[in-house]
Order: structure tokens, then C-alpha cells, then sequence
């Protein structure tokens, strides 16, 4: 994913000859390679289901993406990114051309503003959506939202609780991996902070404990220190 400035053709070239196939799904920035992606999804999926919902998120910053990521896989929809502020033509274009008629913006109005919103609600009315073709999953900081996309998530069977997956808010490659992991199992992703676990979240937990089967941390004790594994551990109990 990404092209060859991102990811080089040296990399493309040890994996070759390690014997695998290599695809590389790309565009000029990141938003333009969102679009793509969500191309590629279209076509991998015809004949099987529509893709005509998208997840939409901002492209820079990352928690929120990775948070809706397992959600998105469970709702076979694509993630597009967009800047705060405004829509890239890229992403613009390609909500028409596949006939998105409906989706979520993951975030508050400071993270992805109303403009963009109402943007978006027009070009999905454009293609035959509703009145109110877009809803916004949003907490108070990244944390927060990424209970939301939880609670939506289940609500709507796109993930469950046989098994909750735990990352660091403060980076993105353990929740990003360990993201890619969840959408396969349809499971959820939490962030915590730090050495602690935010309010948000230990109420959750304790409030769904006995719906959770178990519990994955991805990353080290240096990353996700073991207090909150503790804390964790405790509020399932």
C-alpha cells in the first residue's frame, strides 16, 4: 500500500524473489491511495456485495482511522480519508462514481468539520441517499470515539466481543497491526493512554464484561505498560 516513495522498489524486489506476488494499490498522497483502495475493494467484492457505504476519516492525524478499522472490515466498506477542512477531488470523485449513498464520519466537527459533512451529504443525495445520509461516531478525545465506533459496531453486527483488542492512543503501528488482525476475527479496538486506562473505556469494559471472551493487548509492557493490564484484568473479573 502506498507508492514507491512510501514503500520502495527494493522492498518489491526482496519480496519477489522470496517467491511472492506483489500488487501495489497507490496514488499521489495519501487520500488519493484511501481512493484507490476503496476502488480495489469495489472490484474485489463485485457480484458478491455492493460497496456503497464508507467509513470517513482524518487523513492526518491517525487514531480515529484505526479505530474504525475492524468495523469497516466487518461492514465490508471502505476507509476514505479526507482533510479537516475540505474534501480532496480524488475522494470527491470517487464517492460519486461508486455511488456511496451512505456513511460515517469517525470524529468530532474540530476533527472532520461540518463542511465536510455537508459536502459529503451532497454528493450521497446526488447518488440517490437519504435526507440524512451520513452519521458522526464521536467522543470527546480519541479515546472516547473509539468507544463509540465500538458501541455503533456492535450495534449494528459489523464486529462482536468473543474477543476486544487493546492498543496505545499515543502511536499507530500496534493498533494498525493489530487492527488488521481484529477485522479478521470481527473484533473491536481500544485505545488506552499511556499508563492508564481513560474513564471512557474502564467503564465500558465494566459495564460489557460479561460479554467479553477475552482480551488481546498488541505491543510490549514498554508500550502498553503492565498496570493497565492489571487494570484491565481487574475491571473483567
Amino acid at each position: 500500500i502506498g507508492g514507491s516513495d512510501v514503500v520502495s522498489e527494493s522492498v518489491v524486489d526482496q519480496l519477489e524473489t522470496a517467491g511472492y506476488t506483489v500488487d501495489r494499490i497507490a496514488g499521489n498522497d495519501r487520500y488519493a491511495t484511501s481512493v484507490e483502495i476503496a476502488k480495489y475493494m469495489d472490484t474485489q467484492l463485485a457480484g458478491v456485495y455492493a460497496v456503497d457505504m464508507a467509513f470517513f476519516a482524518r487523513g492526518d492525524n491517525f487514531p480515529d482511522a484505526l479505530a474504525v478499522g475492524p468495523v469497516a472490515a466487518g461492514a465490508l466498506s471502505p476507509i476514505i480519508l479526507v482533510k479537516p477542512t475540505s474534501i480532496p477531488g480524488t475522494v470527491a470523485g470517487v464517492v460519486s462514481t461508486l455511488d456511496i449513498t451512505s456513511g460515517v464520519i469517525v470524529g468530532g466537527s474540530d476533527v472532520v468539520s461540518n463542511d465536510v459533512r455537508d459536502g459529503l451529504v451532497t454528493i450521497m443525495q446526488d447518488n440517490g441517499g437519504g435526507a440524512h445520509p451520513i452519521e458522526r461516531w464521536a467522543g470527546d478525545d480519541r479515546y472516547a470515539t473509539a468507544i463509540e465506533v465500538v458501541k455503533n459496531g456492535v450495534e449494528a453486527r459489523w464486529v462482536d466481543l468473543d474477543c476486544v483488542g487493546v492498543a496505545t492512543g499515543y502511536n499507530f503501528p500496534d493498533a494498525l497491526g493489530g487492527g488488521a488482525a481484529l477485522g479478521r476475527y470481527g473484533s473491536p479496538l481500544l485505545l488506552v493512554k499511556g499508563e492508564t486506562v481513560p474513564s471512557t473505556v474502564s467503564s465500558w469494559v465494566k459495564d460489557n464484561k460479561l460479554a467479553i471472551g477475552e482480551m488481546d493487548i498488541f505491543g510490549g509492557s514498554d508500550v502498553v505498560p503492565d498496570s493497565v493490564r492489571t487494570t484491565l484484568t481487574s475491571l473483567l473479573n
